[in-house]
């Protein structure tokens, strides 16, 4: 068995060895032993980015859940983030808690017609 005392560049970039549930199985058939975590209950999220013209838009929600006990739906949506790409690249200064309700709503109703659809079905 291989161990993973070499995780390469994680987290600035993919590594071969990690887990993303309880640190007792890695991910990778590269390495068996000494695994860490890579990801949390936490980490989930859709997101819709916007390349329109004075609009490049990035809007994400989150939802605490663990997907090897079931699907997460986003239907209780823990929290929001929408930058501004242009202006804010590196992602630092969330919008969220600053636009508009309507705004926010129409995110949110793009964002879940485009993650319930499937082939045609998609805008």
């Amino acid at each position: 068995m291989k161990s993973c005392t070499k995780p390469g560049d994680y987290p600035a970039g993919d590594t071969e060895c990690g887990d993303l549930k309880d640190n007792k199985q890695c991910w990778s058939p590269l390495c068996f032993t000494n695994c860490y975590d890579t990801e949390t209950p936490a980490n989930n999220f859709i997101a819709l980015r916007n390349l329109s013209p004075g609009d490049n838009t990035l809007y994400a929600e989150f939802q605490t859940g663990d997907l090897s006990s079931g699907d997460v739906d986003f239907a209780g949506v823990d929290f929001k983030e929408y930058y501004d790409m242009e202006k804010d690249p590196w992602q630092m200064n969330n919008l969220a808690n600053h636009t508009s309700q309507a705004k926010l709503e129409s995110m949110h109703g793009m964002l879940h017609r485009w993650f319930k659809c499937a082939g045609d079905q998609c805008p």
